[in-house]
């Protein structure tokens, strides 16, 4: 069904029940839904809880800015999906903190205030840290 959403006439593509099959199948399908899907929670949702498809973020990417705006969805979504967060969620402490837990570099999303919030700063610090000390220990023979 993901292949063929990806060549289907655009009534297909705005066919609920047959986009929900295609992202809960592959997410990277969610592109190819019709704006209005891009725009439905619960295509966003079995997009975000898909299993297949690498370009899960591409789902926060292309959602609609209502659907960005959804603090419940942000925090279902991957922890790099704050690139795509709303100004307001940007600006929440327990989305950001998620975030920057999982990946130091986000906090460069987050609100300026946030960016500036010594716990964040330390605990995005830290993260890089180990980041880099976990590319340091991989064995880079080619």
């Amino acid at each position: 069904q993901g292949v063929a959403l990806k060549l289907a006439d655009e009534r297909f593509r705005g066919d609920k029940e047959i986009v929900l099959r295609a992202v809960g199948k592959d997410a990277s399908m969610f592109i190819y839904a019709t704006e209005t899907l891009r725009a439905d929670r619960e295509v966003v949702l079995a997009a975000l809880a898909s299993k297949k498809g690498s370009k899960v973020l591409d789902v926060m990417r292309r959602a609609s800015p209502e659907i960005q705006a959804e603090r419940e969805i942000l925090l279902k979504a991957p922890v790099g999906a704050l690139e795509f967060a709303s100004e307001e969620l940007r600006a929440d402490r327990e989305v950001v903190l998620r975030a920057v837990k999982n990946d130091g570099r986000l906090l460069e999303y987050a609100s300026k205030e946030l960016q500036n919030d010594p716990e964040l700063k330390k605990i995005s610090e830290d993260e890089r840290k180990k980041m880099q000390q976990e590319l340091d220990s991989q064995d880079w023979d080619y």
